[in-house]
Order: structure tokens, then sequence, then C-alpha cells
């Protein structure tokens, strides 16, 4: 999951939690090199570094506890998103310890799985089936080049476009899901119903929050294309890049966006209570960790049924946190238990994150088994939302990520600001995009087309 921004929503503290494992390391270090270490101490205790917060780590934690109360020990090291990368790599190179288990967004995940620091799970039991049962998409990103299992994610994270029924039904004169899915079908008939709603409301309200909810939906999956082609370290193409940049364009151009910021302070105070406009693209996790944790808490039932999911006009995902374990973990066993115990588990996926998270998940026995018994949420009325998600999900195809995702994400979200901004033409964007790249990577290949 795509936690940076998610934290800054929700206002929560990130800090380093310790547990006394200085103490426990300088006492192992006095032990005599034959000495023999008891089991309990070698495969009782597993540290788990994570960007999510303290919060969120401590309900993980006593899930996997709940699940299995003879399993290790579980220490907790909660790390800033923008810090995490860094002190990773910083550590690998240094040889330093690091956590027995990661959490690691699929973003950072490409930057660590084609080398040697994180542990090949394929011949750990139950690997292999855990991946069998989950959503293709999920279990494709979480093998290397070579199809080793490099991480295994719990959820699962397609998009879709979540909207407002009063304002749907003022400005476009519908309200159901299925009659809402007809006027954004694909990206002309959207930009058309956008074109109505700006005519209708005078001006005053937008179809979309922010064309950038176009850079949401393509980045990942519908971009056509991994950013890096692993096999020839080639950029995707220059026309692929320029749809991207294109198509925002013509959202700003047609009015068909609000001109807000994503992941803003007054964005995300409007969640609740604007009417600047009337739909936005996240993805599964923006219903419990955006949605839901912007409107307060005593207007939530004033909300009710007014939230409705349909799909966007082209098939994608965002973010993904995978659990991965250290190649030097002393405890290996341990760790597997933790990442075995929190993918596959059907007690924690179903009530545990399913029902109490409103997460969607990577199982799909999970996912199929909620949707058969009508699961929805209090926001969307009685839409069963996972039957949309599933169908999505289902019809991903994972693109290859690469260490150079990370640079490329970041590079390309600055470039779009300032052609939205009016400051670069579309072929300067790309060209100020593959400069910015090309400046950090000179090793990459850069081609009009592939």
């Amino acid at each position: 999951m795509k936690r940076k921004r998610i934290i800054i929503l929700l206002g929560v503290l990130l800090s380093f939690l310790t547990f006394g494992c200085g103490e426990e390391k300088q006492e192992n270090q006095s032990k005599n090199e034959n000495e023999e270490v008891s089991e309990e101490t070698d495969s009782g205790k597993i540290s788990v570094w994570s960007t999510l917060s303290q919060e969120e780590m401590n309900y993980y934690v006593s899930l996997y506890k709940e699940a299995n109360p003879d399993g290790a020990e579980v220490e907790v090291t909660c790390i800033p998103e923008d810090d995490y990368v860094s002190k990773l790599q910083a550590a690998f190179a240094a040889g330093e310890e690091v956590g027995d288990v990661m959490y690691i967004e699929i973003t950072n995940f490409g930057v660590f799985k084609e080398t040697g620091v994180l542990e090949t799970l394929n011949d750990y039991e139950g690997a292999e089936d855990i991946l069998e049962e989950q959503y293709e998409y999920v279990s494709g990103l979480s093998k290397n080049s070579a199809g080793e299992i490099k991480g295994i994610s719990y959820q699962a994270t397609p998009g879709g476009l979540w909207y407002r029924r009063d304002l749907a039904e003022k400005y476009l004169g519908v309200s159901e899901p299925k009659e809402v899915q007809e006027l954004v079908k694909d990206w002309d008939t959207l930009i058309e119903t956008g074109k109505k709603v700006y005519e209708a409301s005078g001006g005053e309200v937008a179809l979309l929050d922010d064309a950038t909810t176009v850079w949401t939906i393509m980045q990942y999956n519908a971009k056509g294309g991994p950013w890096v082609d692993p096999e020839t370290n080639t950029l995707l193409a220059d026309s692929k890049i320029a749809n991207i940049f294109q198509l925002a364009k013509n959202i700003r151009d047609n009015n068909v966006d609000a001109k807000l910021t994503q992941w803003d302070a007054s964005w995300t105070a409007g969640i609740y209570d604007s009417e600047k406009y009337i739909m936005m693209g996240l993805p599964s996790w923006g219903l419990p960790y955006v949605i839901k944790a912007n409107t307060p808490e005593d207007k939530w039932e004033e909300v009710a049924g007014n939230w409705g999911l349909v799909e966007a006009p082209q098939t994608y995902y965002s973010g993904g946190t995978w659990l991965c374990m250290s190649a030097t973990s002393e405890n290996k066993e341990g760790a597997w238990d933790f990442i075995k115990t929190m993918t596959s588990d059907q007690n924690i996926l179903t009530k545990g994150l399913i029902e109490y998270e409103g997460d969607f998940v990577s199982n799909r026995e999970a996912i199929r088994k909620a949707i058969e018994e009508g699961h929805t949420d209090q926001f969307l009325g009685d839409q069963n939302y996972f039957e949309v998600f599933d169908s999505i999900a289902s019809n991903i195809t994972a693109v290859p990520t690469t260490k150079y995702d990370t640079q490329c994400v970041n590079s390309f979200e600055a470039v779009l600001s300032q052609m939205l901004n009016g400051d670069l033409t579309v072929d300067e964007a790309v060209a100020s995009f593959k400069a910015d790249v090309q400046n950090v990577y000179p090793e990459l290949v850069f081609e009009e087309d592939r």
C-alpha cells in the first residue's frame, strides 16, 4: 500500500520502537563462540521493519499472535517512508542488521528483488501454494526476472473510480453504478461526460478531482509497459510516456477536473463535504484509508450509502505492500512463519483484514467468500463493491518492476505538475522526464519507440 501519503492523511506519528535489542546483542556477543545458543533464543524472536504506523503494526502483530500463540516474539521498528529505502540500502551495503522481515511497498520492492539481499522463498513450505491462491498479478509481482519469490503480499490493490451519488444524480441524472459506469467507460466518453458536468454546473463542479487521477490510474499497470524493460534496460517508449501527459492535459484543458492537488490538506479536507467534484481515482485502500479516514466519524451515518464505485477507463492497481525476508536473517524459520501466517491464514485475511480493516486481500478464496456473503460498507450502501474489485484484479497483467521505478515515478510526478501548470508542453515534458531519469541512471537506453 502506498502509505506515505496515507500516513500524512491520518496524521499518524511514526516512531522507532526499541525492545532492548542492544542489550540482547551484547549478551549474545559475550557468549563463547562454541557455546550452544538455546533454541528459544534462536527461533523465538524476530525483528520486523516497516513504514506503516506503530498503531497499524501493533494491530498486525496482534493478529499474528492470536493466530499463532506459540509463534515468535515480534519486535517492530517503524521507519518513515522517506528514509526507508536509503536506510535499507545503507544497512545492506555495510553488512549491518536489518529486519528479519521487512514490509516493502511495491515501487521500492523493485529496488531489491533482483539483488541477493532478500531471501528467495521458493523452497519454503507453502510459499508456492500461497501464490497459487492469489490474484495472478500479485503473485507475478512477487517474483524477480528469474522466477524467484522475493516477497509475498497479503493484499491486492485494484483501483477504480469512487464517486458521490448525490452529485452524480444532480449533474448527470444517474447515480447507480451500472448507469455511471457507462459515462466513464473509456477516456473519450469520460472527457465528454466531464464537459457536461462543467456546463451543467456553470463551471462550479468538475467530474474529477484532479488531472493527476490519470496518473494514479496509469503509473503502474495501465501505462502500456514497465518503466524499464528489465532485459534491455530500455525506458518506456516516448509515445507511451507522451500518451499519459497528453491525456492529463486533455483532462485539464477540457475542464474535466477541479484543478485540486491530490494529497494536500485542502484535498483531504474536502473529501467529506466538498462539492467541487464528483469522482476520484483511488485503489481499494482508498475507502478505508482515505475516504473514511477523512470523514468525521460522527458524520458516517449521514454519508451512508452516498458513495459508489465503478471501473476506470483502464484496468489498474496502485500500491501494495510485500513482506520480505532478509537473506542474512538468523531466524529464518520464525521470519517465514510470520510471513506465511500473515499472508495465508484465512481468519486473519477475513476477520482481521477484510471485515475489520476493509482491506482487499490478495487471496482469491477469501475475497470470493466475502462476495458470496454480500460484503459491503456503510459508505456504499448495498453495493457489493468487492465484485467490482474482483473483476478488476482478475484482469490485471503484472508488468515488471525494477530498481529504476522509484526514480521514474518521482521524476514523472514532478514533470507532470509542471506541465499541468502550463510551464511545459507535452513534448517538453517527455524530454524533461527522460533527462531527469538519465541524469540518475545514465546506463539506461532511451529510444523513441520499442
